[in-house]
């Protein structure tokens, strides 16, 4: 007797489907938006890694709310909120008011959720500075990431 073929065809989906699904579990987190990590101040534990800036730049004007940052990469000035944050941190950790904000200053700013968002004004969750004084200045390579400092 021949054994009928779609049972063999069920189970043989069944199993494709079920090797899709536990494969989307394990993808799922790496493509998570919830993957931003703002830096800690002084460092965090060792091995924290915070994702990338978003901005990195010179501010030009500062009317708080409003922070106006000339982008280092486009040269293009780029507004910027600082509402939902209550202060702002050096590059070595420390941390000051946002009165402490002035033209000059070089700074690196991630983004809530560490998006750009599609139209508006961005809202910083994570505001750096390099110092609070505009002479003291880093050097940086073209992606912003800090390669000398004064004195060093």
């Amino acid at each position: 007797m021949r054994q009928p073929i779609i049972p063999w065809l069920i189970v043989a989906t069944l199993n494709r489907l079920s090797i899709c699904f536990c494969a989307g579990l394990f993808l799922v987190p790496l493509s998570s938006p919830a993957a931003c990590r703002l830096p800690v101040p002084d460092g965090g534990d060792e091995g924290y890694v915070p994702s990338k800036e978003n901005l990195f730049g010179d501010i030009v004007r500062v009317d708080l709310p409003l922070v106006t940052v000339r982008n280092g990469r486009t040269r293009k000035p780029e507004q910027i909120s600082v509402a939902d944050i209550s202060g702002i941190y050096s590059i070595y950790g420390g941390d000051g008011p946002l009165s402490e904000l002035k033209p000059g200053l070089q700074v690196w700013v991630w983004f809530r959720k560490c998006e750009r968002p599609g139209e508006g004004i961005p809202f910083a969750a994570y505001f750096q500075v390099f110092s609070t004084d505009p002479g003291d200045r880093a050097r940086l390579n073209r992606q912003g990431q800090i390669i000398s400092v004064p004195g060093h």
